[in-house]
């Protein structure tokens, strides 16, 4: 864990201080936002900032050492959302009216539903943040 605290200020800066997975922001939390690793140790994955991303606690319990999971929609495996290989917007959209974030590709569907992206306090903290015009 040590490696990982000495990453976490640029990780921290180069995700603009959100959650990479569904852009929670970090002031808007009571706790600092975590350091993830996006293919987990577990999984031989290394501490690098390359396979490092910030990530809100809820996601980081949610996806604890998942690298993939079944698309709802078609019921196939896949891999999880790669924060460091494809974009955010390619993957998912928000409804700003209903604060619910979708996937809009398999592996966007695959980590909205293993992430829980749209659990209700999810939704509930979004909607405030969307209103106050801190959500992204």
């Amino acid at each position: 864990m040590a490696a990982v605290d000495t990453y976490r200020s640029e990780v921290a800066r180069r995700a603009h201080y959100r959650c990479e997975y569904c852009r929670y922001l970090e002031a808007a939390s009571s706790t600092p936002l975590e350091v993830d690793h996006i293919i987990p140790e577990a999984r031989d994955g290394i501490t690098t900032l390359d396979n490092l991303a910030l990530c809100c606690r809820s996601r980081n319990l949610h996806k604890y050492v998942k690298i993939d999971a079944a698309d709802p929609r078609t019921g196939e495996t896949t891999s999880l959302f790669n924060l460091r290989a494809q974009h955010w917007p390619e993957h998912f959209t928000l409804d700003r009216d209903t604060g619910t974030i979708q996937g809009v590709t398999p592996a966007g569907r695959a980590t909205e539903k293993a992430l829980v992206l749209n659990s209700p306090h999810a939704v509930t903290t979004r909607q405030l943040l969307i209103r106050l015009g801190l959500f992204i």
